[in-house]
């Protein structure tokens, strides 16, 4: 897992055992920190298309082999490159 959101976890277990902090604060926070779960798994549905994407793609799959590059800075690349009437909804 990335670094921010176990930086999150850990800062919400300070904040629910943190008697200084106002409780109405650490529910405002409580609230926020549940729609974490709702996010993570809607960008993975969205790297799940990109790489799909990807796959079907050669220029994305050519950029995607310069160092540094990868496959998701490989789609976002292609599709920069691709003429406007090429590019639509089924991305």
């Amino acid at each position: 897992m990335n670094r921010g959101p176990k930086q999150i976890v850990e800062l919400l277990q300070r904040l629910a055992n943190d008697a200084s902090v106002p409780a109405l604060a650490r529910e405002m926070v409580s609230v926020l920190a549940a729609q974490l779960d709702g996010v993570e798994a809607k960008l993975k549905a969205l790297e799940v298309l990109l790489m799909a994407w990807h796959r079907r793609d050669q220029t994305s799959q050519c950029l995607a082999t310069i160092p540094g590059i990868g496959p998701i800075g490989g789609v976002s690349f292609a599709l920069k490159s691709l003429p406007s009437r090429k590019r639509g909804p089924d991305i």
